[in-house]
């Protein structure tokens, strides 16, 4: 179990399972500060946005540093805004999804955020993988 949390285990259930573990690091970070704003009647979009910055700041540096082998780009300023680029468009699906089951279906905030996480985690793990890391 342990030889599967370093990082030159390469096999993509290794990676999974470490791209699960600091998905749930930063995915407890962007929910807890979601939570608190909303909680203090910030818009569930904005607080949304902000809490994805959040996630995003934990997110990163453990996906270049120890979930992933190794980038597919040679320069690093270019992987983290393709990382950026990447997530952002996560972000956009997850707010078009918050603003459909929150805006338009009167759907629980705190668990409309929890369902679109996981969604949105699928599609991050998926578009890394694929577009920039090995």
């Amino acid at each position: 179990m342990f030889n599967i949390l370093k990082k030159k285990n390469a096999s993509l259930p290794a990676q999974f399972v470490r791209y699960f573990i600091s998905g749930v690091l930063a995915s407890s970070a962007d929910f807890f500060s979601f939570f608190v704003l909303t909680t203090i009647n910030v818009h569930y979009l904005l607080a949304n946005i902000v809490s994805f910055l959040i996630g995003f700041c934990v997110s990163y540096p453990l996906n270049k540093n120890w979930v992933f082998k190794s980038s597919k780009l040679k320069k690093s300023n270019y992987e983290a805004l393709f990382f950026l680029l990447l997530s952002g468009v996560g972000l956009l699906v997850q707010e078009v999804l918050l603003f459909i089951l929150i805006g338009k279906l009167g759907q629980n905030d705190l668990l409309s955020k929890l369902v679109t996480m996981v969604l949105v985690l699928l599609f991050n793990f998926t578009t890394r993988k694929l577009f920039l890391f090995n």
